[in-house]
């Protein structure tokens, strides 16, 4: 590769990430030299926070692509991506003004895990890939354990910490041996070299380890284990971020390696379907199945995850470009409807089973409907986008001839159509006596007035994306084009 390419850019087109690193830093001086309270200090700290999101999604629309063929990645592909990184970062952030968390690491772990993202969408090797992915592993083992007095947040996230360390050794071990077989670390490189590449016993093996790696990162069973602990364990906030943002940064990774790098290697990717297939098929299962006797919210959401992030394989095994697109246009709507969620959410105090919801319909009508239509979305019933997501899916394994797990994932959408509307019936219907009816009245929190402009944007995007779906449709088509 020809490094003076970046010297005869200037950097111009680094600006965003160098402006975004250098506020991490600053911001991080800042909270150590203010003697200050707390909650004060918290409360600043996430204002700057969101305002340097605001200013490096500003920064990527003044970024531009020069003439010259630019080698080290497709940049508009990375634009797009970025942009939607830094939406619902932001998202997180205006969202924690309605979420008393006495810990001002918070919002600068938050800029060092989309840092990691943004890294990840931009790295093009697997050295810088590897630092990525720790650079948000770190930062989320952290988030996970901001409930310092919480003897179940702490189990959690040592779990969490200890299956992570798992996950990146291996990582670093399929790395190796791919290195050990070709000799470079670089994914230009790596695809020129497996062009009619002959001996894949050693390759096989590798890559089945970074798969497994990026499997864990995701929730995907049978490496799902830790996600419903961490969910619960965490503060909501936290969950929330971690329901909405790591996604789409995790699956570009899978897009690189399954449509790029071993695109060429028929053997390799008939092991990569086979197994794509089956923690595919089992995280439907498992989230559609065990999620039905959850009486906890959090933990019914992460099992929730867990089956979505099985649609969203079987999609991308597809290996077709219908099945490429599908992904891309399934996560967006993902994070739209998980952002109509957790806003809601965030907007009652202190809620843990699901009983605790019964009244909120005569308390806040408004945030209830918000949350049906949302979970009638993920549940992919018409006329919501939520539907088209699941359609696209669907389609993209018919065009791959995978009729079985076609049959199987529609039937499982169907069992776990069943727990989203136990939970709109309690939410809805359910009501209890009059005392614990005073005391509902007390769990709904007031919403600022940004946190209900941007669920009420993404809950009306739910319906408008749905009657007018073409616009997406084209922005996902040209991200699947952009990714080949």
């Amino acid at each position: 590769m020809n490094f003076s390419i970046l010297l005869l850019n200037n950097f111009e087109l680094f600006i965003p990430e160098i402006f975004f690193i250098t506020s991490i830093v600053l911001l991080i001086f800042y909270s150590g030299l203010i003697n200050s309270n707390l909650s004060i200090l918290t409360l600043y700290t996430n204002k700057i926070a969101s305002f340097i999101v605001f200013i490096c999604f500003i920064l990527n629309f003044n970024t531009y692509l020069l003439n010259h063929n630019f080698e080290i990645f497709q940049y508009n592909f990375v634009i797009i991506l970025k942009l939607i990184i830094l939406f619902s970062v932001f998202c997180c952030l205006i969202f924690t003004e309605n979420f008393i968390l006495q810990s001002f690491e918070f919002s600068f772990l938050i800029l060092l895990s989309s840092l990691g993202f943004i890294l990840l969408i931009l790295s093009f090797d697997l050295i810088l890939l590897y630092l990525a992915i720790e650079i948000q592993s770190i930062s989320f083992y952290i988030l996970s354990c901001l409930k310092k007095n919480s003897a179940f947040s702490t189990e959690a996230s040592l779990k969490y910490f200890i299956l992570g360390s798992l996950a990146s050794a291996l990582f670093l071990f399929g790395c190796s041996l791919i290195y050990g077989i070709t000799g470079t670390i670089n994914f230009k490189d790596l695809t020129t070299i497996f062009i009619n590449y002959n001996d894949q016993s050693l390759l096989i093996i590798g890559s089945l380890f970074i798969l497994s790696s990026i499997f864990f990162k995701l929730a995907i069973a049978p490496f799902h284990f830790w996600s419903p602990d961490v969910y619960e364990g965490a503060p909501t906030i936290v969950t929330a971020f971690f329901s909405i943002v790591p996604k789409l940064g995790i699956f570009v990774i899978f897009i690189r390696f399954f449509n790029n790098i071993f695109y060429d290697l028929p053997n390799l990717i008939s092991w990569w379907v086979t197994y794509g297939c089956l923690c595919g098929f089992l995280s439907i299962l498992v989230g559609s199945i065990i999620a039905i006797q959850q009486t906890r919210i959090k933990r019914l959401l992460a099992y929730s995850a867990i089956s979505h992030m099985g649609y969203i394989l079987i999609g991308l095994i597809a290996g077709n470009i219908e099945g490429i697109q599908s992904v891309f246009f399934y996560l967006i709507i993902y994070i739209i409807t998980n952002i109509c969620i957790w806003g809601s959410i965030l907007g009652i105090k202190k809620i843990k089973f699901i009983s605790e919801l019964k009244n909120l319909f005569l308390t806040n009508p408004l945030l209830v409907i918000t949350l049906l239509i949302s979970f009638f979305s993920l549940a992919g019933v018409p006329p919501l986008t939520g539907f088209l997501s699941k359609l696209f899916v669907f389609i993209s394994t018919i065009e791959s001839n995978f009729y079985m797990i076609l049959l199987f994932s529609i039937f499982l959408s169907i069992i776990s159509t069943f727990y989203y509307l136990r939970l709109i019936k309690i939410i809805t219907f359910e009501k209890s006596n009059i005392l614990n009816f005073l005391e509902s009245n007390l769990i709904v929190s007031h919403i600022t007035k940004l946190m209900s402009f941007i669920i009420t944007c993404c809950f009306f995007s739910l319906f408008l994306l749905f009657m007018f779906p073409l616009p997406l449709y084209l922005t996902t088509y040209y991200l699947t084009l952009l990714s080949f």
